[in-house]
């Protein structure tokens, strides 16, 4: 993961909060070192727009794990 990703992580968002609220689907996507740019904006920053909602709606159905 590059540093410039790690810097956002790190820094509070609007949309996330504490690090204690991010979901765990979400510390597996951003934690995965194949996820462009783009999508790591997406998952700090929250959707700006359908498409982006719908690319966000994609990540969480690829990293989630129902169930306990």
């Amino acid at each position: 993961m590059s540093l410039v990703v790690l810097n956002k992580m790190s820094k509070k968002t609007p949309s996330q909060g504490s690090n204690s609220n991010v979901p765990e689907w979400k510390k597996l996507a951003l934690s995965d070192p194949t996820l462009g740019d783009k999508e790591v904006e997406i998952l700090l920053y929250g959707p700006k727009s359908l498409a982006q909602a719908w690319m966000i709606q994609a990540l969480k159905f690829k990293y989630f794990r129902g169930g306990s």
